[in-house]
C-alpha cells in the first residue's frame, strides 16, 4: 500500500478548530483517505499527536512511527497509543525507532523521528512548513532526490503563541476576595497546553478541531471541576512523581503576585481560576499541609514520624516555595460529598463568575471588582 506523510513544523501551543493549519491538516488527512493511502505519522509531539488524531477520527490506515528504548518499551508504548488515540489494531502498524534509554530522553531524536517518517512515505504533503527549519531541509531534500510533493495544502507558517498574561491591578480587586477565600483552602488551576489530567489524548484533539478558541484555558479547566465534581490528581513536578492535588492556604490576594509566566514549562505558575474547600471540610477529606525542608538530606517530620515524599517540598532557591503555604490531598479527590456551601469558586472576569454561577450553582468570585 502507497503511504503518505502529511507534514508540520512546530506550532502555536494552544491551537483551535479555526487555526488554518489545523483545518488544511484535516484536509490533507481526508486527501490521505479518499485516496486510499497508508497514514505514516507518529506520537509524542504536538503536530505529530494531533494528525494521528485525525487519522483516527477519520477511520485511516496508519503506520506508527514510536520511539522507544527497547523491546519493553515499544511494546508499552503501542498499548498506550492505542488507548490515547482510539486506535484500531487492523487498520494501524507500528515501527520501532529502536532508541537507546538516552536517545529517548533526547529532544534530538526529533529530526531523527522526523526523516524515518518522511523516508516511510511514498508522498510528502508539506502543510504549514518554517521557512530555514529542519523540516523544510527535510523535504527539500527528499524533492531533489525525486519523491513526490502534495503541495494542494501548503499554507503561510506563521509564528508560535505568546505567553499568557494578566494584567490584576491591585486598586480594582474585588474586596469580597479575601474576605470569602479566608477560610478556603483553594486549587488554583491554569491553562493547560495538551490533555487534562486523566483525558485522553484523542478527547484533547476532539475538542481541539471541533472549537473555535482554545479548549482548554484555566477557565475551562475550572468549568470542568465543578461540573465533573472531581479534581484530578497530576503527577508533574511532584516529588517522587506521586499523583496528588494541590491547594493553596493564601488568600486569593496574596496570590495574585504569584501568577506569572514559566517560560521553562510555556506556562503560568497559577492562573486566577481556582476552586477553594472550607478549610475544616478540607482537611476532614484528607488535604493535609506540605512540609518544606531547607536541608535536602533531611526529610521534615510530621508529628514525630517521617513525612511521606509526596508531602514534602524544598523551601526553594531562586523561588521561595513557602509563600504558596501548600496543602495537597493524594489521588482524585471526589467533590461530590461536599455540601455547595463548603465550596466556592474563583475566577478572573465578573462575567465569567456569573456563568460559573448559573451552570453549577456553586458562589463565584471575581478578582475583577464588579
Amino acid at each position: 500500500m502507497r503511504t503518505a506523510a502529511v507534514l508540520l513544523s512546530r506550532q502555536a501551543l494552544r491551537p483551535c478548530g479555526r487555526d488554518e493549519w489545523v483545518r488544511k491538516s484535516a484536509e490533507a488527512i481526508n486527501w490521505v483517505k479518499d485516496r486510499g493511502l497508508r497514514l505514516c505519522s507518529s506520537c509524542g509531539m504536538q503536530t505529530w499527536d494531533l494528525l494521528t488524531s485525525l487519522g483516527s477520527i477519520g477511520k485511516v490506515r496508519q503506520l506508527i512511527v514510536v520511539p522507544a528504548a527497547g523491546n519493553k518499551d515499544f511494546q508499552q508504548r503501542i498499548k498506550g497509543a492505542l488507548e490515547q488515540f482510539e486506535l484500531a489494531w487492523e487498520r494501524t502498524e507500528f515501527l520501532d525507532l529502536q532508541l537507546t534509554t538516552e536517545m529517548a530522553k533526547d529532544r534530538r531524536i526529533w529530526p531523527f523521528r522526523d526523516r524515518v517518517v518522511v523516508g516511510e512515505a511514498d508522498l510528502l504533503v508539506p502543510v504549514s512548513i518554517r521557512g530555514g527549519g529542519s523540516m523544510e531541509t527535510l523535504i527539500e531534500q527528499e524533492r531533489l532526490q525525486g519523491k513526490q510533493l502534495i503541495d494542494d495544502f501548503r499554507i503561510a507558517y506563521r509564528g508560535r503563541s505568546a505567553p499568557l498574561a494578566y494584567h490584576i491591578k491591585p486598586g480594582r480587586l474585588n474586596p469580597c476576595l479575601d474576605e470569602v477565600g479566608a477560610g478556603f483552602l483553594i486549587h488554583w488551576t491554569r491553562t493547560f497546553n495538551s490533555a487534562w489530567p486523566g483525558e485522553r489524548l484523542i478527547e484533547y484533539y476532539r475538542a481541539v478541531v471541533s472549537s473555535d478558541r482554545y479548549p482548554r484555558t484555566a477557565f475551562d479547566s475550572l468549568l470542568n471541576i465543578a461540573t465533573e465534581k472531581t479534581i484530578r490528581a497530576s503527577s508533574r513536578h511532584m516529588p517522587s512523581g506521586t499523583p496528588t492535588v494541590s491547594f493553596s492556604g493564601r488568600k486569593p490576594c496574596e496570590m495574585a503576585a504569584l501568577m506569572k509566566w514559566r517560560a521553562r514549562y510555556r506556562e503560568m505558575s497559577f492562573e486566577p481560576y481556582g476552586i477553594g474547600i472550607e478549610k475544616r471540610s478540607a482537611l476532614a477529606l484528607g488535604v493535609r499541609p506540605v512540609n518544606y525542608r531547607q536541608n535536602r538530606s533531611k526529610a521534615p517530620s510530621e508529628k514525630g514520624q517521617p513525612s511521606p515524599a509526596w508531602l514534602t517540598q524544598s523551601g526553594g532557591v531562586k523561588a521561595d516555595w513557602t509563600r504558596e503555604d501548600e496543602y495537597r490531598f493524594k489521588g482524585d479527590l471526589d467533590l461530590s460529598r461536599l455540601d455547595v456551601n463548603k465550596v466556592a469558586l474563583f475566577c478572573h472576569k465578573v462575567e465569567e463568575a456569573r456563568h460559573l454561577e448559573r451552570v453549577t450553582g456553586i458562589r463565584a468570585l471575581s478578582f475583577e471588582a464588579p
